[in-house]
C-alpha cells in the first residue's frame, strides 16, 4: 500500500473536454501538466499511428480484453519478440494474466 499523496509532485493528467485527434502523421492526446496540483501547462502527447496502435493494444491487453484486434495469436501483446524495439525502447516481456499451455 503506498502512503503517497498524489496531490504533492508532477501529475500529468488529461484535459477535461479535450478529445484525442488524428491526422494522417500522427495521434495526439492534449495533457495538463501539475506540480503540487497546481497548473503548470499544457502539452501534447503526440503518437505515431504505429505507436498509437501498439498502446490501443497494450490498453486492451491491460484491460483484460485478451490481445487486440489485428494482432498475430500467441505473439504477446503487440506481436513483437521480447527485446524487439518499440518507438525508442526495447519491449520488455509481459506475461498473459492466465497459464500458457505447454
Amino acid at each position: 500500500m503506498s502512503t503517497a499523496n498524489p496531490a504533492k509532485g508532477w501529475r500529468v493528467d488529461r484535459i477535461p473536454g479535450k478529445r484525442v485527434t488524428a491526422t494522417d502523421d500522427d495521434v495526439r492526446l492534449p495533457l495538463w501538466l501539475l506540480y503540487d496540483g497546481e497548473h503548470r501547462a499544457d502539452t501534447v502527447f503526440r503518437l505515431s499511428p504505429a505507436e498509437a496502435e501498439q498502446l490501443h493494444a497494450e490498453l486492451c491487453y491491460a484491460l483484460g480484453e485478451g490481445e487486440a484486434p489485428g494482432l498475430p495469436p500467441g505473439t504477446g501483446t503487440l506481436g513483437l519478440t521480447p527485446g524487439e524495439r518499440v518507438g525508442r525502447r526495447a519491449l520488455r516481456p509481459t506475461p498473459p494474466p492466465w497459464p500458457r499451455s505447454a
